[in-house]
């Protein structure tokens, strides 16, 4: 049975993954819909920050969990 540290590395990688899925396509949803300057969308930096917090989770994710699991 992995250590406990291991179990909680991987499940917030996963949550991670699955964040930054969510993100890239909350902003390419916002691209879609409001092609020209992205950077005043709201939507668009909602799915940056959402990308951006996934990938800081992750980077804690693999301090608990090695590469090799994740």
């Amino acid at each position: 049975m992995p250590d406990q540290s291991v179990t909680i590395g991987i499940a917030l990688v996963l949550t991670a993954v699955a964040l930054i899925a969510v993100g890239a396509n909350v902003q390419r949803l916002a691209l879609k819909t409001i092609p020209r300057e992205p950077l005043r969308s709201v939507v668009w930096f909602a799915g940056l920050s959402i990308y951006f917090t996934a990938n800081v989770l992750y980077t804690f994710g693999l301090v608990y969990a090695p590469a090799s699991l994740c």
